[in-house]
């Protein structure tokens, strides 16, 4: 193969500006800043600004050609630009598909066969206007698409509001409640039916909490708290309510995890802490999705323990103190009816 020094040219990958000057066949590569290659647009930053205001252009070209009015301020700020991309190209899923292309190229090289059969896809999105995804194929065959999906004993489906696993729940947690019933009615003992509750139905029932405890709607929530109530009226002692039980293990969850150095998320919790306190500080949510989700959740709890943890010491100190004046005065007064009445 020959290559041609006049069609060639080189472009360095860094911010600043560097001049390296390559050389083939004792000729100088001309040194760009920008390059087309199977039309994409390179350039040395690494952006994608340049790329984004061509795309945007042909759109306001194709919009002039359709007899559209346009208002377009001077300069439109990069998040205006990358939400007009991402409008105009919704379909941009390569870098998914090639995940996809890369794990049945490592499960073919380590001897391992996928069945398409068995394999399902789940697509999460939360755009009010849906448009049906490509299917994905393995092998020459389609993958299945889902709307819900049971993984590690969870469902999960696409809006993410966990309806679909607590169903699950309800339905199992009430079938075992009957074998609650049915122990009492043999007169066991309260402390037997104790165990079988935690052991059996709270089991099942609070399975994997700290996943959905703080995501789950009111009423889903409120149906799951109605078994516990009826489960404590057969036990005849009151039990853990739901709410109490996703807090106290998402607390421990997330104290894990800080002690944890080896865990994904121990480096990005940590960054989050106060320099005036030992509090957990929180980025802007604008989402109630992402507010109930576990990590801004976990982060609220420990604050809050922080703070009640304070005041537990400050009522300490404070009764500490007021002891020891206590201690002192009595000392005082001993000391002047002593002194009084013997000499």
């Amino acid at each position: 193969m020959r290559i041609g020094s006049s069609k060639s040219e080189s472009m360095v990958l860094i911010r600043k500006r560097i001049e390296c000057l390559l050389r083939v066949r004792n000729e100088v590569l001309p040194q760009v800043e920008e390059f087309k290659y199977l039309s994409f647009l390179f350039s040395s930053e690494g952006k994608m600004e340049r790329k984004i205001d061509r795309r945007i252009g042909a759109v306001f070209a194709l919009m002039q050609a359709l007899y559209r009015s346009v208002v377009v301020k001077r300069e439109l700020s990069r998040k205006v630009k990358h939400l007009i991309y991402w409008s105009i190209y919704p379909h941009l899923d390569a870098e998914y598909r090639g995940l996809v292309r890369d794990f049945v190229a490592w499960s073919h090289s380590n001897h391992l066969q996928l069945n398409t059969l068995k394999t399902k896809e789940l697509v999460v999105d939360f755009r009010r206007s849906r448009e049906g995804p490509v299917p994905i194929k393995i092998e020459g065959e389609e993958v299945e698409v889902v709307n819900k999906y049971k993984y590690l004993g969870l469902w999960v489906d696409n809006k993410l509001d966990w309806s679909c696993n607590t169903d699950h729940l309800y339905k199992k947690a009430q079938g075992r409640l009957y074998f609650l019933w049915r122990l009492r009615s043999f007169n066991i003992c309260r402390k037997l039916l104790r165990m079988f509750y935690e052991s059996v139905v709270a089991g099942e029932l609070l399975f994997a909490v700290v996943c959905w405890g703080s995501g789950t709607a009111k009423k889903d929530t409120s149906r799951l708290e109605k078994l516990i109530r009826k489960a404590g009226s057969v036990v005849d002692m009151k039990l853990d309510t739901l709410v109490s039980v996703a807090e106290e293990r998402t607390l421990k969850k997330l104290l894990d995890i800080m002690d944890n150095v080896g865990h994904p998320l121990h480096t990005a919790i940590n960054k989050q802490k106060s320099l005036f306190s030992e509090r957990l500080l929180l980025p802007k949510i604008r989402t109630n999705r992402l507010k109930n989700s576990f990590v801004p959740h976990a982060v609220r709890l420990y604050n809050s323990s922080l703070e009640g943890r304070g005041r537990r010491n400050r009522r300490t100190k404070e009764g500490g103190g007021g002891d020891t004046e206590a201690v002192v005065t009595l000392h005082f007064t001993v000391q002047y009816l002593l002194c009084k009445y013997l000499c």
